[in-house]
């Protein structure tokens, strides 16, 4: 060859667009994998906008009929109050022990709740199903007894009756355990248009939001878009969604309007006429109608879970008074009697927990810090107080 061929002057050069191309695809690969390893270090943490809990994200589906079920094979992680704690679901969405503590032989008991018999903030060996499964005796003609964990976080009443009606074929029960928590299941039983929307159990407003926002949809899909939403929202209100925090760092109210007119539960025990209050006794009542119709006969008992305020006169005055409601118009244990009320009528079993909560030598050990949800402690107390009624009902 001979030197013109290797002259700077003939070489072909490779043209700008390819190193600006391969600049970008760099740029997009370094991008992409900082993307995917912050969401997977915020998951680690627990992290989500304190919008909503994003530890749930991906346990409900909505199938064509529009109904909402668990998840099979669900899996995530929920770091609180310094404990990394492991939450899955089985073959039929139900935390452990679920259908695998329902061996041949034993008497079959279906405890059927929200987050707090799912129990969310404790592992498996801790929660209200594992500990009656070691209280309770076995009943004449069984080796043991069998205690499955059909708790479905954020259900009220009514989505646990629906429940009840996907699972009793699989599981088999020979008693039934409802638990209606005051706290917040009147919210969940009256809130409208729930809806599955990127993963999330939402209800309105947050739900429609989130159907007409591709930014809504995403930050509730990714933590680490979420994160950058609730930066903007906090930094720049004009940028912002306006949905994951308010300009002062806190959270933005996206909740259903129902749960401050509810005043965490507190509402239910008004003594005055009240239409809205009357309203969710009555959903109750169906509920627990068909619910009566679903379980074995004589073998379904409903358990009423007060809310934290309810334990003593003292906090429950202050508390009402908080919510801007008159104490005098209300009296606690009120809702609770009219729960036992609607039980007696429809000849169901009916368990109200406020007497063996409030008289527990320390009610507020209960309750994990700063929450209605149970604590290690709070379990183990549900475990006993509600034991004998379940044993009574399996002879």
């Amino acid at each position: 060859m001979s030197g013109a061929e290797h002259s700077p002057a003939t070489r072909r050069r490779t043209p700008r667009w390819v190193f600006a191309l391969a600049l970008l695809g760099i740029l997009g690969l370094g991008a992409g994998i900082g993307l995917f390893a912050s969401e997977l270090l915020l998951r680690g943490q627990g992290w989500s906008p304190a919008v909503l809990p994003g530890v749930w994200q991906g346990f409900y589906a909505q199938l064509d009929d529009a109904s909402i079920v668990p998840v099979p094979g669900w899996r995530n992680v929920e770091v609180r109050q310094g404990r990394r704690l492991a939450y899955r679901t089985d073959e039929l969405g139900l935390r452990p022990p679920g259908v695998a503590a329902l061996a041949a032989g034993t008497a079959r008991v279906l405890l059927l709740g929200d987050e707090r018999v799912f129990g969310q903030g404790v592992g498996e060996d801790e929660t209200v199903a594992a500990r009656l499964a070691a209280l309770l005796p076995a009943p004449a003609g069984s080796e043991r007894v069998s205690v499955a964990n059909g708790g479905l976080p954020l259900a009220g009443l009514e989505m646990q009756v629906g429940a009840l009606a996907r699972v009793r074929t699989r599981v088999a029960p020979d008693v039934v355990v409802l638990h209606l928590a005051l706290a917040d299941d009147g919210t969940d039983d009256g809130a409208v248009a729930r809806a599955v929307v990127a993963g999330h159990l939402l209800a309105e407003p947050l739900a429609g939001r989130a159907r007409a926002s591709w930014r809504v949809r995403g930050a509730l899909r990714l933590r680490t878009l979420g994160l950058l939403e609730h930066f903007l929202d906090r930094a720049c209100p004009p940028l912002g969604l306006g949905i994951f925090a308010a300009p002062d760092g806190a959270a933005a109210d996206t909740s259903p309007p129902q749960l401050a007119r509810l005043a965490g539960g507190l509402a239910l025990d008004t003594t005055d006429a009240d239409a809205e209050i009357d309203a969710v006794f009555l959903r109750w009542s169906k509920a627990l109608a068909r619910a009566r119709d679903l379980a074995p006969p004589r073998r379904l008992l409903l358990v009423v879970l007060p809310a934290p305020a309810q334990l003593g006169q003292r906090e429950y005055e202050q508390a009402l008074a908080r919510a801007g409601r008159d104490p005098a118009a209300h009296r606690r244990g009120h809702a609770a009697a009219r729960c036992a009320d609607l039980c007696r009528v429809l000849d169901i079993a009916c368990l109200d927990l406020t007497p063996a909560f409030a008289g527990h030598p320390d009610p507020g050990s209960l309750f994990l810090a700063d929450s209605t949800l149970l604590s290690p402690a709070g379990h183990e107390a549900l475990a006993r107080a509600e034991a004998p009624a379940i044993a009574a009902l399996l002879r």
